[in-house]
């Protein structure tokens, strides 16, 4: 395992998204809260024109505006379990089918390298990437929005649950990418999986969603086991304890579950 792992990073280190990936996450980290500020700007400067200064409906609309603040601003931008996320992920699914096409895991198996350590290998280096890109992504949109809408005011809890629901969802997003990879061995429709299958996933917890504020703790229980709804329930402002143990528990299993289904999938599977 050593080994294959030392011949991963070194690789990794040659590799373009290696670089790519933190320039992109910090990026985007910065963009997505001046977004807001941007729009905040643009509608406050609109309403203050003698045109619209006294339109009654859009001087209701800019009110709505002064929610803002740099917590709002904040947890706006983090849900990482869509759009940025499954990039994310999709960059670490693309990593590993990309070997399928060059030769490189057979190579590996004629070395005497077991197929068990590949695949954990491979888990680890895209797990790696992930949470490097999603760390990267969330200091930039934390500095970002206390930058651009003064105090970002979160207690220790807050952030305990922002950086343990993100590892959970990272954890699963990218075993996903990873059990798609060494299914399909192939690149265009491992980034199609890991990206449509969260989306769905995230489709059918929204619409569901406005059901779910007066459900039962034992229904949020059940939901809790989802990265999707984990993704959601991650901006509240009082997460609970007990949700926050159940959704880190049943991550664990989802990709331990995907892990070793995917190695056993690939001890048989004829790599030519």
């Amino acid at each position: 395992m050593k080994r294959v792992l030392s011949a991963d990073f070194f690789d990794l280190r040659k590799s373009r998204t290696v670089y790519l990936l933190p320039l992109f996450a910090v990026l985007l980290g910065v963009l997505m809260p001046m977004m807001y500020y941007g729009i905040y700007v643009l509608f406050k400067y609109i309403g203050s024109t003698d045109t619209l200064k006294d339109n009654a409906s859009f001087q209701s609309l800019t009110g709505m505006l002064d929610i803002l603040n740099a917590r709002t601003v904040f947890y706006g931008s983090l849900p990482l379990s869509q759009g940025f996320g499954l990039m994310m992920t999709a960059m670490a699914g693309f990593r590993a089918a990309r070997p399928f096409g060059t030769g490189t895991y057979r190579n590996k198996i004629i070395a005497g390298i077991p197929r068990p350590a590949i695949y954990l290998s491979q888990s680890l280096i895209c797990l790696l990437l992930s949470i490097v890109g999603a760390v990267l992504y969330t200091l930039s949109a934390a500095l970002t929005s206390r930058w651009t809408f003064g105090a970002l005011d979160l207690s220790g809890k807050e952030i305990l649950s922002i950086a343990v629901f993100s590892f959970g969802i990272y954890l699963v997003y990218t075993a996903i990418p990873v059990f798609s990879a060494f299914l399909t061995r192939s690149v265009p429709l491992t980034l199609v999986i890991s990206m449509v299958l969260p989306i769905l996933m995230q489709t059918v917890i929204q619409l569901v969603s406005p059901m779910m504020i007066s459900a039962p703790d034992a229904i949020l229980y059940i939901l809790a086991m989802f990265p999707s709804f984990q993704g959601i329930y991650m901006t509240s402002s009082d997460p609970a304890t007990a949700i926050l143990l159940i959704a880190l528990a049943a991550d664990i299993v989802w990709a331990a579950l995907l892990t070793v289904i995917g190695i056993l999938r690939f001890k048989k599977a004829d790599v030519k």
